[in-house]
């Protein structure tokens, strides 16, 4: 592993973070969006009611009233039709919001998945580098004792060279003094 990989894997982690926090934004502003259209249904069912019954008083005390009332009930069907097509966009719009959910969850799935690979790859570079000191920590103990040797064989070189000056002066002082 390089860093470079590393790098490329922290690069495509921030992207996808990025596209998962403009989903989660797009996701709230559409939320949002809905709670206002059920506001707005609410206050028209209110309204439809205030006005059934209101046509249901007029046609109880007036046999005039039917006209107003038919009107109202054709005010009524129009209201509900357009309930019901607010009610298919709402729909619409809470597949398109699930949608969005599911696939927000497959990316932040993906990000953690991501970190995971990421974690296990960082641990693989530990044990590699600790591999690595391991080796070096082994041959600098090996540097160490062949220099323990290389100390030892100086001194018996040296040891050597003064007894062989012994030697040579005996020798030599032997054959001067005879």
């Amino acid at each position: 592993m390089t860093q470079s990989s590393d790098s490329n894997r922290l690069d495509r982690i921030e992207v996808i973070v990025e596209d998962l926090v403009e989903s989660i934004a797009e996701l709230r502003d559409s939320q949002r969006h809905s709670e206002t259209r059920f506001q707005n249904l609410a206050e028209s069912i209110t309204e439809l009611r205030d006005s059934q019954r209101h046509s249901e008083t007029r046609f109880q005390n007036l046999a005039e009233s039917i006209a107003e009332l038919r009107d109202s009930q054709r005010h009524s069907e129009t209201r509900t039709e357009n309930l019901a097509e607010s009610i298919a966009e709402l729909r619409d719009n809470q597949r398109d919001l699930q949608q969005q959910q599911r696939q927000s969850e497959t990316r932040f799935q993906n990000v953690v998945e991501s970190i995971a690979r990421l974690r296990d790859s960082q641990l693989e570079v530990q044990q590699e580098h600790l591999q690595v000191l391991r080796i070096v920590a082994q041959q600098q103990n090996e540097i160490v004792r062949t220099n323990n040797d290389i100390v030892r064989i100086n001194n018996e070189i040296a040891g050597l060279r003064t007894e062989s000056l012994r030697i040579l002066e005996h020798l030599f002082g032997s054959q001067q003094d005879g």
